[in-house]
């Protein structure tokens, strides 16, 4: 798998290196055109049949849509059928066997999130705003919080495997790496609404740390035993009842 990550980076790399050749077209004039990247080439070299370009890109983004769809579902899901949300996220339809009130919960959250958003600071800024940085700051976050925790794995409960450059240099790294893109990504500090994004951010992790705290504190925490089991994906499909309860 770490060569494949390895090796996709760098034919990435040649891949852009590539374009840019056999087009003619700098890698600093395809940055700073006012077009996608992918349509300034296609109306460069294709003319008129550029609008062909723009009907892959179409399709393409529907169908990340439509992935980011499956994939959100698929947690809210496990994480009610693991305990880490209550029962009624990991029901199952009787008949077709689909996770009903996982999919209606996660239409919901989009919904809201994409059109209150949207309607109050316009498609683009609210895009660039959801996406751009709350979304990245959070994964950036969690990334940073997976280093940590396989530092602290592999010294306590690994010890044997621990491995210091795999453990212990490469995760200080890529987290010194991950701090400093984010703190240059606020140089200067981004106008209304860009500078909500840390506010957002923070209130979700708050809440976050306070749910945790109110279930440790009155002893409702059997549900962590088993929380990793909520990002294991499974070939196996669970019998139902007709109440969709997993018999």
């Amino acid at each position: 798998m770490k060569e494949c990550l390895h090796l996709s980076r760098q034919l990435g790399g040649l891949r852009r290196q590539g374009t840019s050749l056999l087009t003619g077209t700098s890698p600093h004039a395809l940055v700073n055109s006012p077009d996608l990247p992918g349509l300034a080439i296609a109306q460069r070299l294709w003319g008129g049949a550029w609008v062909i370009v723009l009907g892959a890109m179409f399709s393409s983004t529907l169908a990340v849509c439509q992935a980011c769809h499956n994939v959100s579902t698929r947690i809210w899901f496990k994480m009610g059928e693991t305990g880490t949300l209550p029962a009624w996220f990991g029901h199952v339809h009787p008949a077709h066997k689909t996770p009903t009130h996982a999919i209606l919960a996660n239409l919901v959250l989009s919904l809201a999130v994409r059109l209150g958003v949207g309607f109050g600071f316009n498609a683009a800024r609210s895009y660039f705003l959801t996406n751009g940085l709350v979304l990245v700051m959070a994964v950036t976050y969690i990334y940073i919080s997976a280093n940590v925790a396989v530092f602290f794995y592999y010294l306590k409960q690994r010890r044997s495997e621990f491995n210091v450059m795999l453990h212990f240099i490469l995760p200080v790294v890529s987290t010194a790496a991950l701090i400093y893109v984010t703190v240059k990504s606020f140089q200067p500090y981004p106008a209304f609404p860009y500078d909500l994004a840390p506010l957002i951010d923070g209130v979700w992790l708050v809440v976050g740390f306070g749910i945790l705290t109110y279930l440790w504190a009155s002893k409702k925490d059997q549900w962590i035993a088993k929380l990793g089991q909520s990002a294991v994906e499974s070939d196996y499909i669970p019998e139902v009842d007709e109440a969709g309860s997993v018999i």
